[in-house]
């Protein structure tokens, strides 16, 4: 089946550019959506896009490419540089928290 998609099902999100570079869906389900506006992570399972840009850490807003490692680490590259993000959970909320690590060229 072929779906488009503009956000979330509700129609309360969008992704922050429709020019999409990779799509990525990891170990947890959750599709990592790259683009040349941002980063977008969308947990369909609770219908809510996570928008991750230059100004929230990430080296670039241009994502080129989407990876998860042996230990569900996820690694996105930009046109600047590398993101190493570790998904976690809020164990009040039950929300994903993402925490970045970087490694910028320029």
């Amino acid at each position: 089946m072929i779906a488009t998609l503009h956000g979330n099902k509700r129609g309360d999100q969008t992704f922050s550019n429709l020019s999409v570079n990779q799509l990525y869906e990891d170990s947890r389900g959750l599709l990592w959506v790259a683009t040349r506006e941002g980063l977008n992570i969308f947990d369909r399972k609770n219908d809510k896009i996570t928008p991750i840009y230059k100004s929230n850490g990430l080296p670039d807003n241009v994502i080129t490419g989407i990876v998860e490692d042996n230990n569900k680490n996820m690694w996105v590259t930009t046109s600047n540089g590398v993101s190493n993000i570790i998904v976690g959970t809020n164990p009040k909320t039950g929300d994903n928290t993402y925490t970045y690590y970087n490694k910028r060229l320029f």
